[in-house]
Formats: C-alpha cells, sequence, structure tokens
C-alpha cells in the first residue's frame, strides 16, 4: 500500500501531497488504513480524514453474521446484490 504520494498539475508543478497511515490487525493479518491527509500546496488548505483517536478499534471478524455462510452465493442473491 503506498503511503506517501505526490500530485503534479499540468505545468509539472507540485499541487498536492497526501500521506497515509497504516497498521497491522494481527486479528485479521493484514496492514489496515488509519488516518489520511491530504495537503493542497496551491490553496494552502488540507483534509485530514479517518481520525479514530476516540473510537473502538474496528473489530472485522467478530461479528457473527461473518461466517463461511454469508459469503456464499446464495446468501448473496439473497440480499439482492
Amino acid at each position: 500500500m503506498a503511503v506517501l504520494a505526490d500530485n503534479y498539475d499540468a505545468r509539472g508543478q507540485l499541487w498536492r501531497t497526501n500521506m497515509q497511515s497504516s497498521f497491522y490487525a494481527y486479528d485479521i493479518k493484514r496492514y489496515y488504513p488509519a488516518a489520511a491527509f491530504y495537503y493542497d500546496l496551491v490553496a494552502g488548505s488540507y483534509l485530514a480524514d479517518r481520525l479514530t483517536n476516540e473510537g473502538k478499534p474496528v473489530r472485522l471478524n467478530n461479528s457473527p453474521q461473518f461466517n463461511e455462510a454469508y459469503f456464499s452465493p446464495d446468501s448473496i442473491r439473497s440480499a439482492g446484490h
């Protein structure tokens, strides 16, 4: 997963820069995206996304509904997707 990116405008000038943090979620054995920051260097503004300091950590594999049957073709058909 990319963690840093620079964006250039049509003139080749640095326009925006992005930074994405992640952490390794041991319970699901993969990296999980965390806070992301996007800086607009021309406008002098920024956006901070996925700030979850005060929330409980996401536990993706603890829900009883996410068992093997949940991901079966029949289950998906019955959900209307």
